[in-house]
């Protein structure tokens, strides 16, 4: 077997923040941003922009919501 080398190529956040200040994003760049911004709670910033293909968000269950079962 060859030698395997892992190499950091960036840190989260200072990839994360670079994605954010562009001013034309991806659909896969705005679904990385979505994502993070779920796992932080942020709902308000996950939602898409009015003029985005994107018509809806679907956000996991997390319990908190009970009427979200109903």
């Amino acid at each position: 077997m060859d030698d395997i080398v892992i190499e950091e190529v960036g840190k989260p956040a200072k990839t994360m923040a670079a994605i954010e200040a562009q001013t034309k994003r991806s659909p896969a760049d705005n679904q990385i941003l979505a994502r993070r911004y779920v796992k932080q709670g942020d709902l308000g910033k996950a939602n898409p922009p009015p003029n985005s293909r994107i018509r809806a968000v679907t956000y996991p269950y997390t319990g908190s919501d009970k009427t979200a079962m109903q």
